[in-house]
């Protein structure tokens, strides 16, 4: 009712906040860039594609935005929390205009110490949430923690494409942790990311940083697929070939057909007479043969069962 009465000032762009919580003031902080550099919304209307680099303070995501660039772009220091807001850059990659997005680093939120480091954290999220891609960077030194688990959850639940950066391998003494240890150990603590690409990186040496845009690409156009219906059924006649629905509650729970209705990120929707009954192995069942059977690596997937 309060917000109403402003109203009638005929003012264009009004947005209710709460100073003391911090509630909205993304949205805000949105609207007042793109009100002072409407030349990134165009930008981004021409880009290819948003690649955001997230991760804690201090892994090293300004050195990697350099080394992509390869120019000096941002500051690197060794002091955690050095980059304060998200920095926008647009680059050409084979012909492709790329917006690369240098994040503040994500802590949690106890430790989150002042109001400048709460609207960095506040920015971070609005570029995960802008981008199509999100580069996960963690510190091989320091190990797979909480706090990364926590932010490759959260590119997950926004629906972004996915790809984990293990930087500073270069300080990494061979003999005590090899590539393929920390990559099955990573995907121990986070199941989930058997479906993601994990890629080994020094971003200082800029060891393997080449491959780093020809994956993310790949993750991109994946994101991008709309999987033709008809293929999807075949697909769908063969996968319950191999392991029938099993009965619950002695019904027999039929999906009658399949079809994609959304990319980024991909929604595919199963039509079946009882939606709420079908098992969740079986529905993991379902989302690993689709991920088998055409290329979703480094894309959430969602399932919808609907009533038909």
């Amino acid at each position: 009712e309060q917000q109403l009465r402003f109203y009638e000032l005929a003012i264009e762009s009004m947005v209710t906040i709460s100073a003391l919580n911090g509630r909205l003031t993304g949205v805000m902080l949105e609207q007042i860039t793109a009100v002072l550099n409407p030349a990134t919304a165009k930008q981004d209307e021409e880009s290819y594609m948003r690649l955001a680099i997230v991760g804690m303070p201090n892994v090293g995501k300004s050195s990697l935005t350099n080394a992509l660039l390869q120019k000096e772009q941002t500051i690197v220091t060794p002091i955690a929390g050095t980059t304060r807001d998200s920095i926008d850059t647009a680059f050409t990659w084979y012909g492709k205009t790329i917006v690369l997005v240098d994040t503040a680093g994500l802590r949690k939120r106890a430790k989150v110490s002042d109001n400048i480091e709460f609207y960095s954290n506040v920015r971070t999220h609005s570029a995960i949430e802008n981008a199509d891609v999100s580069l996960v960077m963690i510190d091989a030194e320091k190990g797979f923690g909480k706090q990364d688990k926590a932010i490759v959850d959260l590119v997950i639940r926004k629906g972004k494409g996915l790809v984990l950066l293990v930087n500073k391998w270069d300080l990494v003494e061979a003999e005590t942790n090899t590539m393929a240890e920390m990559k099955k150990e990573i995907q121990w603590q986070f199941k989930g990311l058997d479906d993601y690409p994990i890629l080994f990186i020094s971003a200082l040496t800029r060891r393997r940083v080449s491959n780093i845009m020809k994956i993310a690409d790949q993750v991109h156009q994946a994101r991008q697929q709309k999987i033709n219906t008809k293929l999807l059924n075949e697909f769908l006649r063969e996968t319950i070939k191999k392991m029938a629905i099993p009965a619950v509650k002695g019904r027999l729970i039929r999906i009658k057909f399949i079809n994609q209705v959304r990319t980024e990120p991909p929604l595919i929707v199963c039509h079946t007479n009882y939606p709420k009954l079908v098992p969740v192995n079986y529905r993991r069942y379902l989302e690993n043969q689709l991920r088998e059977t055409f290329d979703f690596s480094g894309v959430p997937i969602k399932l919808s069962f609907r009533q038909s």
